[in-house]
């Protein structure tokens, strides 16, 4: 006994319903399986330039790479000429010398003032004990008016 055939229509049917289904079940397999995750066999990044920025300015003096070297994050790549920062270096330690020496100064003048101040008060308490002393001699009669006089115009 033979099976009869299926007819070309329900051939394409089939076809048509199992097609599209295996190629769905294909692409989700693919999915689940990897197909979203990138992989790349050489991390290698080709750049021709990249921006490299320092902290201070000035001319470089030593490169202290080569081309294509590896490099980490940290790396001192060259190296800044240092004679002007040397020269900014001993010119600050100079000010700071000057100041110094400005302040001794300063304090020597201070100790000067104190001194001449000193110097008055005792010259002042002298010319105000020396006219006391010619009022007591003028009313005693020992002495003169003119004495007296002059204490008082030198006590001023």
């Amino acid at each position: 006994m033979t099976t009869p055939s299926p007819t070309p229509r329900k051939k394409r049917r089939g076809l048509m319903i199992a097609g599209p289904l295996v190629l769905l079940v294909a692409a989700g397999s693919y999915w689940l399986m990897g197909g979203r995750y990138e992989e790349t066999e050489n991390a290698y990044l080709h750049q021709a330039r990249i921006s490299v920025a320092s902290s201070v300015a000035g001319r470089i003096d030593k490169v202290l790479i080569s081309e294509n070297q590896t490099i980490a994050a940290g790396d001192v790549l060259f190296q800044v000429d240092a004679v002007p920062f040397r020269l900014a270096l001993a010119q600050a330690e100079t000010a700071v010398a000057a100041a110094r020496i400005g302040v001794e100064q300063l304090k020597l003048a201070h100790q000067t003032a104190l001194a001449q101040l000193k110097l008055a008060e005792d010259e002042a308490a002298y010319q105000s004990a020396e006219r006391i002393r010619q009022e007591n001699l003028v009313a005693k009669g020992v002495t003169t008016d003119t004495q007296l006089e002059d204490a008082r115009h030198a006590e001023t």
